[in-house]
């Protein structure tokens, strides 16, 4: 069981509760904030607005949305609001588009898109976004969601916040069916953070948020880790007891021993390497002692030759 699996289940889950639904209309009118302000503002469909003035503060690192208070748009679980198109503005200009996009649906989504439903709780909104160049190790298309516009409209209301990244240091394969590898998660934030730790996790316990190191080229496909994967239980369980501490400008380096990692004829192949944090932790306890939890997940990309 991993992150795919919750989702599909949480798919499930919006489909019953939306056969017992009265049609209501899935949009209503806000307040006084229900307007585009001269900061980072989201327009969902025709009438609701999220505006500079309710964000806490934006992770530029994962693209996640941060609220000063829970959202009642992002308790919707009316499947009727699905492939709704949303707008991003900065400072009153329109930035780029996106759409709510449907878990339950058979193509997958390009461009800007929310998953819908919403995998996180309701004072976070995650802006996702997927090139049509798959898994290139190259920017060869721009990233609408890092506008140089959207930095200064965030950076003038102090709500930018840089995050984290990750980056893949080392692997290597050992043809008997073993790989290893080195990564490193770097705090580039004001913030402390607390990132999920394989070594205290376990690496059995740490792959249940993550599909690991993923290896793929067009010659021979995909090739991944066969290790065991250990779910928490309940499925949402998680404890302090899993974290690193992050200072701000720090660095942590980790080392992951696959014993059972498919085998990798010879040739360049493109890496990529998901780092998790959380996803379901309520508001209260994102502040922690000395730091806040990071939530969300960043993507290494790299090119290896085996």
């Amino acid at each position: 069981m991993n992150r795919a699996v919750i989702r599909f289940g949480l798919v499930i889950w919006v489909l019953m509760v939306s056969c017992d639904r009265d049609s209501d209309l899935p949009f209503h009118e806000g307040g006084d904030l229900n307007k585009i302000t001269d900061g980072l503002c989201i327009q969902f469909g025709d009438l609701v607005i999220i505006n500079h003035e309710e964000i806490d503060y934006y992770d530029f690192s994962t693209h996640m949305i941060y609220l000063k208070e829970p959202h009642d748009f992002l308790q919707n679980y009316n499947w009727e609001i699905a492939n709704t198109p949303f707008t991003v503005y900065a400072r009153g200009e329109k930035i780029y588009k996106g759409i709510l996009f449907p878990g339950w649906s058979s193509s997958m989504a390009f461009g800007p898109y929310i998953d819908f439903p919403f995998y996180y709780p309701d004072y976070i909104i995650k802006i996702c976004y997927r090139s049509n160049e798959l898994f290139s190790a190259g920017n060869n298309s721009p990233d609408p969601r890092e506008d140089q516009r959207i930095i200064d409209a965030l950076e003038r209301c102090d709500q930018f916040h840089a995050g984290l990244s990750c980056s893949i240091d080392e692997i290597e394969y050992v043809p008997q069916g073993a790989l290893s590898f080195t990564f490193t998660v770097t705090n580039h934030d004001t913030f402390n953070y607390y990132i999920l730790s394989p070594e205290r996790m376990g690496s059995g316990g740490f792959h249940y948020f993550t599909t690991g190191l993923n290896i793929w080229n067009e010659t021979s496909g995909w090739f991944n880790h066969q290790d065991a994967v250990i779910s928490p239980d309940p499925w949402d369980y998680w404890t302090n007891e899993w974290f690193d501490l992050i200072e701000s400008e720090g660095q942590k380096t980790y080392h992951i021993l696959y014993e059972a990692f498919d085998s990798i004829p010879s040739g360049q192949y493109n890496v990529n390497f998901e780092f998790p944090g959380l996803s379901h932790v309520d508001m209260e306890e994102i502040h922690q002692p000395g730091g806040r939890i990071w939530l969300g997940e960043i993507q290494a990309i790299s090119t290896f030759n085996f």
